[in-house]
């Protein structure tokens, strides 16, 4: 809880802005890592890659940050702590050993690899890696990026859950209001 204080204190607030191109990017970094290291295409896809950034800009508006209201979701795609810990002790090097090593190895720290939930405010494309993992985990398929109800009613199922508090049409909304620009 001190750690998650402190991270508040740092990051809270407006957050770092994250321009379209930027998070595309980074996108497309996590998802060809992880198709590359797990050696499975259904790792990066276009469908995949427009659910992330609709997932970012539904998530934070674009504005990588710690969460402000009574929560510990951290980063451009609030990944909350729960999840951050699930993933990376049980998921990631259980299911997923060689991506474990993998990321342990490319976004590690340099004394002993290790990859801090604070790192994912630091860092888009290890956001970008947990968020996709997350929804990887589910075991369903990603629909279309050309149907957005279904990718909207998708990410509030399996990522923001029925706990959270993003909807359906905000989801729709800020998707379609980003994308114009």
């Amino acid at each position: 809880m001190a750690y998650l204080k402190i991270l508040k204190a740092l990051y809270s607030g407006q957050g770092r802005k994250v321009d379209i191109n930027s998070a595309k990017h980074a996108i497309a970094q996590a998802c060809e890592f992880l198709a590359s290291v797990e050696e499975n295409s259904q790792w990066d896809s276009p469908d995949a890659r427009n659910l992330l950034l609709a997932t970012a800009i539904a998530e934070t508006g674009m504005r990588a940050r710690f969460q402000d209201k009574g929560g510990d979701a951290i980063g451009l795609f609030q990944i909350e702590y729960g999840t951050y810990r699930d993933l990376w002790r049980r998921a990631i090097p259980v299911r997923h050993p060689k991506l474990y090593n993998a990321m342990r190895t490319r976004f590690g720290d340099k004394k002993n690899n290790a990859i801090m939930f604070e790192d994912l405010q630091k860092n888009d494309v290890l956001s970008a890696l947990f968020a996709r993992v997350k929804y990887f985990e589910s075991g369903e398929p990603i629909p279309s990026a050309s149907d957005i109800d279904a990718q909207a009613e998708y990410y509030k199922r399996i990522y923001n859950t029925a706990k959270g508090k993003a909807n359906v049409e905000k989801f729709k909304k800020m998707k379609s209001e980003f994308l114009k620009e």
